[in-house]
């Protein structure tokens, strides 16, 4: 039972907020050099545009990668929200957004294979 209020006791305990800000700032600027090292690699287009057949998870084959310039933008809006979570702009709309467009890029991308 003492062993059980100890622990309690530290998970309540008042932590520094500065180790979340320095996760926050770092998630962000991780998801930046992302987005911009796939655009100026080239990426985009050779790992979503241009194959003609994306394996896709289980109950998600109407999930599609943007035709087009449109995961260019995809890339584009993902860097703008990942400036915004670096900067605590609008955090929780932006983290939100992010986390919707991170995950249909993933969906998009589970074992690319270019017939």
């Amino acid at each position: 039972m003492e062993r059980i209020r100890f622990l309690a006791g530290e998970l309540f305990r008042p932590v520094d907020g500065a180790s979340l800000a320095f996760a926050r700032i770092a998630f962000g600027l991780i998801v930046l050099w992302e987005s911009w090292r796939y655009a100026e690699k080239g990426w985009i287009h050779a790992y979503y545009v241009r194959p003609a057949f994306h394996f896709t998870y289980y109950g998600f084959g109407w999930v599609r990668p943007w035709s087009g310039d449109g995961m260019h933008w995809h890339f584009f809006a993902l860097a703008i929200l990942a400036v915004f979570v670096a900067c605590g702009l609008f955090y929780r709309v932006a983290s939100a957004l992010l986390y919707q467009l991170r995950q249909r890029k993933q969906r998009s991308t589970a074992a690319l294979v270019e017939v």
